[in-house]
């Protein structure tokens, strides 16, 4: 049961980490995108 509950955390941190990484890029990408369209439209 010990295990379990470990090996849940372990993956949920894993998880988490890993999403911040993907939302890190994901907000760097939409930060050009948005700074192309800013130039366009100026």
């Amino acid at each position: 049961m010990y295990f379990l509950k470990r090996y849940k955390k372990e993956n949920f941190d894993f998880f988490i980490k890993r999403f911040k990484k993907i939302n890190i890029k994901k907000i760097k990408i939409l930060k050009k995108e948005k700074n192309k369209i800013i130039k366009k439209i100026l």
